[in-house]
């Protein structure tokens, strides 16, 4: 689990829950994004997926803007549960692995309108959040399972698109159920 200077803000009463990223956080959450795309470079594999440049100056940036999503999720996440399993950085392909708790993966959209986008060969079994980047805010707007979002009436232009319906209060319970299965 990666180790973080500095703590975020969470406005309280704002619905969606509103993370506000500070500059320690963002500075890690562009090094770990920056690692990321490194290392897709070095082993000569590019972002996959209908909406993903690779690795260029617009998947950069992409890629920046999606870990901020995932560490404000992390930091969310981190209100409730202490240790929160974040999978940030691993020089190895991380493909098949959730970003957080073993089955969540932050999915960071930078347009209110945007829908959440969730790939055909991603997990059915996974919960998608989706997050709103309006930085340094980052709203936890809501988030679907896998297999809901993987629907034929969801599908256009090779990837599933829909608006998240859950709340982020069911999802809440979901990690806990979780995490005391794993005896945390």
């Amino acid at each position: 689990m990666a180790h973080l200077n500095g703590r975020p803000l969470l406005i309280f009463g704002s619905s969606p829950p509103r993370i506000y990223l500070n500059d320690v956080n963002v500075r890690y959450g562009v090094h770990i994004a920056l690692l990321r795309q490194q290392n897709a470079a070095d082993q000569n594999r590019a972002a996959s997926g209908p909406n993903c440049p690779g690795v260029t100056e617009e998947g950069e940036r992409i890629a920046i803007r999606g870990v901020l999503g995932e560490l404000a999720m992390y930091f969310f996440l981190r209100l409730f549960f202490q240790p929160i399993n974040w999978f940030a950085y691993s020089p190895t392909r991380i493909h098949g692995r959730a970003e957080l708790e073993h089955f969540i993966d932050v999915k960071t959209r930078g347009e209110p309108w945007h829908n959440l986008v969730v790939d055909p060969d991603d997990d059915p079994a996974w919960a998608y959040v989706s997050v709103l980047a309006e930085h340094p805010y980052y709203h936890i707007t809501g988030w679907e399972w896998g297999v809901d979002c993987q629907q034929p009436q969801h599908w256009r232009n090779g990837a599933y698109y829909l608006k998240p319906k859950r709340s982020i209060d069911d999802l809440l319970v979901e990690v806990e159920s979780r995490r005391k299965i794993r005896g945390c």
